[in-house]
């Protein structure tokens, strides 16, 4: 395994929005917190909120995960991260990581998270943030296995 971060061009960038907007609305369904017939413009709204020139978003990051030891190396994944400043502090929030299924439980996860913390690094970030669906069991080991903790936690209840 041989992992490189490689940045999205805009014709990519395009095609893992539409990837990303269809998993993002699934989770919220799934999670309850929306509901589908609700949910394409919820999700268009939040994206427009948190990239609001789109790609050209200033301190968006966008990067495909390469496996360059494979024999034709492959995009195995993807990742994107906003940078903000926050408190004094420098914070990379990561929006979406995305390992494709026929990769998943082979260590890339892992990998690719130290290389997003190495990116941070580069980037003179403090600290680094993200969510998680409760759902998302797989993830949540993930986040815990690398040293993340919570720092905030939304329950629910549904009332039958």
């Amino acid at each position: 395994m041989q992992l490189e971060l490689v940045a999205m061009d805009k014709e990519q960038y395009e095609d893992f929005m539409a990837f990303t907007l269809v998993t993002y609305m699934k989770a919220k369904i799934k999670a309850g917190t929306w509901i589908p017939e609700h949910a394409e413009s919820r999700a268009l709204e939040d994206m427009s909120r948190i990239l609001p020139k789109g790609y050209s978003t200033e301190n968006a990051y966008f990067y495909r995960v390469i496996d360059m030891a494979l024999p034709t190396p492959a995009v195995i994944g993807f990742i994107w991260f906003n940078l903000y400043r926050r408190n004094h502090k420098n914070e990379l929030f990561l929006y979406d990581i995305t390992i494709l299924d026929e990769y998943q439980d082979q260590g890339y996860g892992t990998k690719t998270m130290f290389l997003l913390e190495e990116e941070a690094r580069k980037l003179g970030v403090d600290f680094v943030g993200l969510h998680v669906f409760g759902h998302n069991e797989r993830a949540l080991h993930l986040y815990q296995k690398m040293g993340y903790d919570a720092r905030s936690i939304t329950l629910y209840k549904e009332l039958l």
